[in-house]
This record gives structure tokens, sequence and C-alpha cells, in this order.
């Protein structure tokens, strides 16, 4: 059994056994909107699609430790929502995690070994992949990616570029023409 704490204080027990692969089988589990039926030991496999699926939409990891922590929350009188609203940032990690381990503890040993080193080479990639944008972000390699993709897109927005209208050459125009000027000059005085 692994636990985390909640926002609110609140401790939690996350044991995952046949009762709560079962529940989280069941539960009303959505992602970005579209039901998605969750069986929680694909959470643990290779290359598992649900693990990618949850780490791209984090209210996932609160579903399935709200279908896991169900009784707990019945007991306490918590539906999801206020279980929900005291999930977030670190407190949503540590329940993934807590979900993780104990998914991999629930399998026999020759398999559990297999699997923390898949779960061990996923965080590793995470932590590899946070500490590279740390330092793109550092090195304002990100910001000129964003302003080239921004810049683009605005090109984009604008149409192409207009064509300037050629010169004129003020012919025909009324202050151009030698009558115009002319009828401009006082004939009556004349340099003497």
């Amino acid at each position: 059994m692994k636990t985390f704490r909640d926002t609110a204080g609140r401790e939690w027990a996350i044991t995952v056994d046949i009762g709560a692969i079962k529940r989280v089988m069941k539960a009303s589990i959505e992602h970005f909107g579209d039901p998605l039926k969750v069986n929680l030991l694909a959470l643990v496999e290779p290359d598992s699609e649900l693990l990618k699926k949850v780490i791209e939409y984090p209210p996932l990891v609160c579903d399935i430790a709200y279908a896991i922590c169900k009784p707990q929350c019945d007991a306490k009188n918590i539906g999801d929502e206020e279980f929900g609203q005291a999930l977030g940032g670190d407190v949503l990690e540590k329940a993934l995690d807590c979900i993780l381990e104990e998914t991999i503890d629930f399998f026999p040993q020759s398999r559990r070994a297999v699997l923390q080193k898949v779960l061990e080479k996923s965080q590793a990639f995470a932590e590899k992949a946070k500490t590279l944008t740390s330092a793109r972000l550092a090195a304002g390699e990100l910001d000129a990616a964003i302003d080239m993709v921004l810049e683009q897109e605005l090109q984009k927005l604008q149409g192409p570029p207009q064509q300037e209208a050629p010169p004129t050459t003020g012919t025909g125009t009324a202050s151009s023409s030698p009558e115009s000027s002319a009828s401009t000059q006082n004939p009556e005085r004349s340099p003497s």
C-alpha cells in the first residue's frame, strides 16, 4: 500500500488488488471528453498507450485514483468532484507514482522486476526531458522557436504581400500642366 496526501491534507491509500482493478474498469472515465475504459494493468506495460494518455491528460490520474480510493471516499462522504478539487500539481504526480508502483507490485515477482525497470526507464526519460526543456528555456532556444512560429502564423493571417501601386507621373493633373502654371502668374505685374 502506498499513500499520498491531497491539498486538503487528507491521506489516501492506494492499493491495487482485484477489487481496485474492477472498480477502475467500471468507472466512468473520460479522455478529452470521450469515454475511456481503463485497464489498470495496461498502465505499466512497455510502450503503454494508457500511460501516454495519463501523462498528456492529468484528469485521468484523478479519475483512476478516485476509482481506486472509492471505498475510502464513501467512508469520508467525499464525492469525485471534491476529491478532484484536492488534487493538483505535486499531489497528482505523487498519486500517479503511487498508482504505478502499486500496479507493478500487483504482479508476480518474475514480471514485477521487468515492469519496475520499464517504470525506471520512463521516469528517467521524463526527468531528462524536463532537464533538456529547462536548459533550452534558459538558452532562449524555445523563445526563438516560438517567435518564429508566431511570425509564420501572423504572415498567414495577413495573407500574401500587397504589391505597391506604381508611382504617378503627374501627367494630366492641373498643377503640372503648362497652362496651369501660366494662369497662376499675374500678367499685370511684370518685372521692371
